[in-house]
């Protein structure tokens, strides 16, 4: 699959290869991005030599976030520098090297209700337009009101906005 997609990004040019939640991969997965940030080039389970040298290589990570939940009051910079430690203990020194020589880590943070509120809006919005289509009724907009409501039960402060879109359907 992996092989199967870098070389279609390949056929076009190059692209963005995104590894979500690299935290959850088997160890020897995350080794071998030593050597692609390295050689710009990953060697497949069959031998197969793929290039990387016009991809980017992204990976998110909740690294470190579990802790950063718990440090509510704390400052932006201790959070971040606890996500760091986390990020540290993780790779390996080699690859942490290599990921901040090419771009380095990029802690984001936490969601403002202003952001939730804007989550939420798209979500909704999208989901209004859908229903819309499928039944051929006019919906007004929902007011300020109905946001504020939905961010309340669809927002968590473990899971961030992941739920919103099971309230929306709910609610």
């Amino acid at each position: 699959l992996l092989g199967d997609a870098i070389d279609r990004l390949n056929s076009k040019g190059g692209g963005i290869l995104l590894f979500d939640e690299i935290e959850k991969a088997y160890s020897r997965v995350v080794t071998l991005f030593l050597a692609a940030t390295d050689a710009a080039r990953i060697t497949m389970s069959n031998g197969e030599t793929k290039n990387l040298e016009n991809m980017y290589l992204v990976f998110t990570s909740n690294l470190g976030s579990a802790q950063a939940i718990q440090m509510q009051h704390s400052s932006v910079e201790t959070v971040r520098s606890v996500v760091r430690r986390a990020a540290q203990k993780f790779f390996s020194p080699e690859l942490l090297a290599r990921l901040s020589a090419r771009g380095g880590l990029c802690i984001f943070d936490r969601l403002t209700f202003e952001v939730q509120l804007s989550i939420c809006e798209k979500m909704l919005n999208k989901e209004l337009r859908n229903l819309c289509a499928q039944t051929n009724i006019t919906i007004e907009p929902p007011g300020k009101d109905v946001f504020n409501f939905l961010v309340d039960v669809g927002y968590h402060r473990l899971l961030g906005a992941r739920p919103m879109s099971g309230a929306i359907e709910r609610e």
